[in-house]
């Protein structure tokens, strides 16, 4: 049988063109647009039963429906071959071209050339197809065939400054306002700003272009404005040990074709999950296809001067929503690592450059898929231009303890211990290590001696908290509200899931280290949620 698979690029490249959210939001979306003019080519010869990859409903081919943000995918893999690729791709960049040129037309009011425009685009764009053979039996045909298309991704081509230029023009449009792509899904809405998204949890009615002003009179009107809604988040995430479940799947298959199928129209009902909750989140969709998401929301939400959720709620309820349609569906495959998704985000201050938050959130993203993946990866970068990170596994009761900690009150004397965590590795090292001494003391059990000894643990950091808050304010508010009681509780749950007992001392000191830093960064992230000052 013969297969062929398609890919379009540079979409990294692409988007760093973009400085501002709606150039970001159409860069993005010229590529989804150009798969699904290649996705309707490609039907009018072969079936869309002999389509492996992606999935793709009738609703997303129909014009009148707008979900305003891009649904294709970068590849697109089938069984058969194309009569002239070389004349599908032409059509399809004539067509981009034509939208291109018609746009910066009416923008510079002035006359620009269609063919000098198709021309630049055919030596912009990466438009690739491979064909091969493949007999029944001889390997799994998505994952060569995704090979292949790793290799021709690989050749990216350059294009002068002067067409990089007029591609920026195109998303920016700044005297018209919008391109066409932006006017088709949004109609008459305006596109958000950064600051429109940051604040769009607020409850207000201001409406003003410059920045500077329209959070001076958020200040003073809006009764739950924090300097959290200066901050925006910028989130891309994306689905771990896919490859690995391709790969099973192949191998454990009756019927490829109809399981690599049905996996894909899951991955696709899961984007439409995640669109879900980032629109509720008042987020900004740039990319949803798959397992691949790309958004731009607020921070924080408060209501009545209290913090509701944060940025990690969201993106857990994303998670959420993948272990239900992915991870649980492919349990009995049996894989080393089960199918998982990760975010990188960074935050940043509404001056921020864009292009810069897009690249510090990539990288927050390769962090969060290093070892066992399925975590957050997250960087903040202040107004100051201080900046500081933190990863956590979604799967670790301690996330779970974070995210239901930040719903509480900053306490006055916070950052003093924050601050002080530095210093005290070496007393955290000692308690953590606790019951690996305890073991060669007690003669009993391991059962039994594995209760004390955790137990003992515990204890001491009980003792230690006890002892470094013991003034009246720390004791009243431990009556309070729990505050200390739940700092307490992170800690130890932390030393329970990175335990330093049985390893040696160079594995120990790593282990303190990681643990350290997520308790750090997680109280970091706690004071820039709460704080009251810039």
């Amino acid at each position: 049988m013969k297969y062929t698979a398609i890919t379009i690029g540079p979409i990294y490249k692409t988007l760093q063109l973009a400085r501002s959210t709606k150039a970001v939001w159409s860069a993005s979306y010229l590529f989804s647009y150009l798969m699904k003019q290649i996705y309707k080519e490609v039907i009018t010869e072969i079936k869309k039963e002999a389509i492996l990859l992606p999935f793709i409903s009738d609703d997303m081919l129909q014009e009148r429906i707008h979900k305003k943000v891009g649904l294709f995918p970068d590849r697109i893999i089938f069984e058969g071959t194309l009569k002239d690729f070389e004349a599908l791709r032409e059509r399809v960049v004539s067509n981009l071209a034509n939208i291109i040129t018609q746009d910066i037309q009416k923008e510079a009011r002035k006359e620009i050339r269609k063919d000098t425009i198709k021309k630049h685009l055919k030596h912009y764009l990466t438009i690739k197809a491979v064909s091969k053979e493949i007999e029944a039996g001889t390997g799994n045909a998505v994952e060569i065939m995704n090979e292949y298309l790793t290799i021709q991704e690989l050749q990216q081509q350059t294009s002068p400054s002067t067409f990089t230029n007029c591609l920026s023009d195109f998303f920016e449009l700044r005297d018209n306002g919008y391109n066409t792509f932006i006017q088709n899904e949004f109609e008459r809405q305006p596109f958000k700003s950064i600051s429109e998204i940051a604040t769009s949890l607020l409850n207000h009615t201001i409406r003003e272009d410059n920045q500077d002003t329209f959070y001076l009179k958020l200040e003073q009107e809006c009764k739950d404005y924090k300097p959290i809604h200066k901050y925006i988040a910028v989130v891309q995430a994306d689905g771990d040990n896919i490859g690995s479940l391709i790969t099973k799947l192949g191998e454990k298959s009756k019927d490829f074709k109809r399981d690599i199928r049905s996996f894909s129209e899951k991955l696709y009902h899961f984007s439409l999950q995640a669109l879900e909750i980032i629109n509720k989140w008042k987020g900004t969709p740039i990319y949803v296809g798959g397992d691949d998401l790309l958004f731009f929301a607020p921070v924080a939400e408060v209501k009545n001067q209290k913090t509701e959720k944060t940025i990690l709620n969201i993106c857990n309820e994303i998670s959420g929503k993948f272990d239900t349609l992915i991870t649980q569906k492919y349990t009995k495959l049996k894989l080393k690592k089960d199918p998982t998704i990760s975010f990188g985000i960074n935050i940043s201050y509404y001056k921020f450059p864009l292009d810069q938050s897009l690249k510090l959130a990539y990288k927050q993203l390769s962090k969060a898929k290093e070892g066992n993946k399925n975590a957050i990866a997250l960087n903040i970068t202040k107004h100051s231009g201080q900046s500081f990170e933190a990863v956590f596994q979604q799967d670790k009761k301690s996330f779970t303890q974070l995210t239901d900690f930040l719903k509480q009150s900053e306490k006055p004397f916070f950052a003093n211990f924050m601050y002080k965590l530095e210093t005290l590795k070496t007393i955290f090292n000692e308690i953590g290590s606790i019951e690996e001494e305890e073991k060669e003391k007690e003669k009993e059990s391991k059962s039994k001696s594995k209760s004390k000894s955790k137990n003992k643990r515990n204890d001491r950091f009980k003792a230690f908290y006890n002892n470094f808050f013991n003034e009246d304010i720390h004791k009243e508010s431990k009556k309070k509200d729990g505050f200390l009681d739940n700092i307490l509780e992170l800690t130890k749950l932390l030393y329970t899931e990175n335990n330093l007992a049985n390893a040696t001392i160079e594995e120990r000191e790593q282990l303190n280290e990681k643990n350290i830093a997520t308790l750090y960064g997680g109280l970091r992230y706690y004071h820039f949620i709460h704080a009251k000052k810039e």
